[in-house]
């Protein structure tokens, strides 16, 4: 990867990181302090035109060297105007050179799971080494899949039992 795209990258991170933990809420839970971040302190992230409103700002995968602009439009510099109330607390628009095609996991799911007793809330996600409860809001650039396999084993996983695994590997 080019030492520029890894300063874009580093940048792009640190923005979306400040952005949210300066919204973000710290209570006490147990003796510790936890970051509980609303939906309406994470801003609208664009990506070729395709909106990821609130959690799923964290909940989307791409080739990071295919990125060709990035820029951010605060609250105050029209962005609810632009974008509508998503925008409340800013827009990160980003450009890819090449066009994206986006999976879901349901998408994945629905292609690689053949028996109709295993609901999609039964199976556990796993991309790379992170693991990911179900949700239709978590996309993938199917560029970036290099496998993905079905596994029939029974999981504990967020106080929960899960009767399968999807397992993704993305290219690296």
């Amino acid at each position: 990867m080019p030492f520029y795209m890894k300063i874009k990258l580093s940048l792009l991170a640190f923005l979306i990181l400040a952005t949210v933990l300066s919204h973000a809420q710290v209570t006490p839970k147990t003796g510790r302090s936890e970051v509980r971040v609303n939906n309406e302190s994470i801003p609208l992230l664009v990506v070729n035109g395709k909106p990821f409103i609130g959690r799923s700002l964290f909940n989307f995968h791409l080739d990071t060297s295919n990125i060709s602009r990035l820029e951010i439009i605060n609250p105050e510099n029209n962005a609810v105007k632009l974008y509508g109330d998503a925008a409340v607390k800013g827009v990160i628009l980003l450009e890819t050179k090449r066009p994206i095609e986006w999976i879901s996991t349901i998408d994945i799911y629905n292609t690689l799971v053949r028996d109709s007793s295993i609901s999609y809330k039964q199976v556990l996600f796993k991309l790379n080494d992170s693991f990911f409860v179900p949700s239709p809001s978590l996309f993938i650039d199917k560029s970036t899949i290099k496998v993905t396999n079905f596994l029939k084993e029974s999981t504990f996983f967020a106080d929960k039992w899960f009767s399968s695994i999807i397992s993704i590997e993305l290219v690296k």
